[in-house]
């Protein structure tokens, strides 16, 4: 869905420039214009408190626009922030440790080498393998895959590297294809 707020950021008067880097020109209206952006991602990362999630990202990032400085988009910078939300409020509800599989059990657990199954209905059984991901592989695939945001601006929201950005994109790509396989993670 790159470039689903077109019409939302038209309608408000914005352009690309606006919503881009350029800090001396962004207000209110810009952050404001990405709200059904911000509540897509917000329903991705925590789908139970979406809205609150939504909500406080917009508030927190009116309330520090003058930090914007400008070094990427300010859809990048703004969804940094409904990620950090997201974490802070999944923190609060629940600790816990995942242990991640190695490359090569993804591979195998994806079918490497073997025929797909077939889906009566693939765009269903991409979105069942996409929600049974968890939050952070869901997360970078929908900003890099569905937002498309480039890999800079991906690794901005992310708060990560470029390097590490692409890391953990092949790695949440290859859990979404084991899940669509029906393969164990």
């Amino acid at each position: 869905m790159p470039g689903a707020d077109a019409e939302v950021t038209s309608r408000a008067g914005l352009d690309e420039a606006t919503l881009s880097n350029d800090a001396s020109t962004i207000d209110g209206t810009a952050i404001m214009a990405l709200g059904p952006s911000v509540r897509r991602l917000a329903r991705i990362l925590r789908p139970d408190a979406a809205d609150d999630v939504a909500q406080q990202a917009l508030l927190l990032a009116l309330e520090n626009l003058t930090t914007f400085e400008g070094r990427g988009s300010l859809k990048s910078w703004v969804f940094g922030i409904v990620r950090n939300v997201a974490r802070a409020d999944r923190r609060r509800e629940h600790q816990g440790v995942v242990t991640e599989p190695s490359v090569l059990d993804l591979g195998v657990s994806a079918g490497w080498g073997q025929t797909p199954r077939a889906h009566a209905d693939a765009s269903a059984g991409l979105r069942e393998a996409f929600s049974r991901l968890d939050e952070e592989d869901r997360e970078i695939l929908w900003l890099r895959d569905v937002e498309g945001l480039s890999g800079e601006e991906t690794a901005l929201a992310l708060g990560t590297s470029l390097v590490a950005m692409k890391s953990r994109l092949h790695r949440a790509r290859l859990k979404l294809l084991v899940a669509y396989r029906g393969g164990a993670s």
